[in-house]
């Protein structure tokens, strides 16, 4: 599911340069990430085999995952962007908090709150909003608290909504406040789905292709206006938190495919902006019309180029800080 909906964000940014065909709700595979982000945090940390880890740990260990490829991402943008077009003293300022992993105060040059990095935004609500809050949390809320705190970010998001007129929100300082609901509603509805997953005495299990195959469907549609509205609002609340429920129990005839999706999905979120904005200028240059064929080609490339930068770069150093950590603990 992670893998399909990354592939449906790289499309969205390469069809905004070269259309014709857009994937109007493509946007949504962010709160589709938020809301697996919980589930499998919850999975992971939030049980009673992880009760006596320090509260830190959950988060450090979330860093390590997360820095390396954003870290990649953000040089890939110095290497190959041009951003003339954003004031010198607040290019400065987007390097240093980029690397930082925050949001940069350059509204006067840029809309995105992390102009290095378009997709960094979704980053920073992860790691210091959403992973923060769960490291403390963590352990010490029942489920009733917790169902509480997803009512009450759900009607926030909802106000949210209203005011700003899209889900499509959080990315840019126009619409920064919007984006604490719309990670914690899907992040804390998340954690309570694996706890129903957990204490459920029964479940259904289902082929993961039609998991797979309901995403697609869901994500593929345009639907104007109000009722495009509704429609965001439904897959948000309610067919997100379905998929993941049934998709928990699902069952793969082919597990080394959903497992090379899985693999691939946050390396080509983290890397793609740049080379898809890279492309696009090159192919203004050089004034091409890319097709469907030349557009499957690309993304497939590009989806092999993230498999392959997992494999030589992400899980080697990610191993060796934890080799590193590791050994630090022993000799403290």
């Amino acid at each position: 599911m992670r893998g399909v909906a990354a592939l449906f964000v790289v499309y969205r940014h390469y069809s905004e340069m070269f259309g014709p065909i857009r994937t109007q709700f493509s946007y949504l595979a962010v709160d589709l990430f938020f809301l697996l982000s919980g589930f499998v945090l919850a999975l992971r940390y939030d049980v009673a085999g992880a009760a006596r880890m320090p509260s830190r740990e959950p988060l450090i260990r979330r860093a390590i995952r997360l820095y390396p490829l954003y870290l990649l991402g953000i040089v890939l943008s110095l290497g190959l962007l041009d951003f003339d077009e954003m004031l010198p003293s607040d290019f400065r300022i987007a390097v240093v908090t980029g690397l930082m992993m925050l949001p940069s105060p350059t509204a006067g040059s840029s809309p995105s709150i992390v102009p290095l990095m378009q997709s960094g935004w979704s980053l920073f609500f992860e790691l210091f909003v959403a992973n923060t809050l769960f490291a403390i949390m963590r352990g010490r809320l029942s489920t009733r608290w917790l169902l509480a705190i997803v009512a009450c970010a759900g009607l926030a998001l909802l106000t949210a909504d209203a005011i700003l007129g899209s889900l499509d929100i959080g990315s840019t300082w126009p619409t920064f406040v919007g984006g604490f609901p719309r990670t914690l509603f899907p992040f804390f509805t998340g954690m309570a789905l694996q706890r129903l997953h957990e204490n459920a005495t029964r479940r259904r299990s289902i082929p993961s292709w039609v998991i797979v195959l309901i995403l697609v469907l869901l994500l593929l549609p345009s639907i104007p206006g109000p009722v495009g509205r509704f429609y965001e609002i439904a897959c948000v609340f309610a067919a997100f938190p379905a998929l993941v429920h049934f998709g928990s129990s699902a069952f793969k005839k082919r597990p080394a495919i959903g497992r090379a999706l899985g693999d691939m999905s946050y390396a080509l979120y983290a890397i793609h902006v740049p080379l898809v904005l890279f492309f696009g200028t090159l192919a203004r240059r050089q004034a091409w019309q890319p097709g469907i064929p030349l557009t499957i080609v690309l993304i497939s490339l590009l989806a092999a180029l993230a498999l392959l930068v997992v494999r030589v770069y992400d899980e080697p150093l990610r191993a060796w800080i934890n080799r590193r950590r590791h050994d630090a603990a022993i000799h403290s």
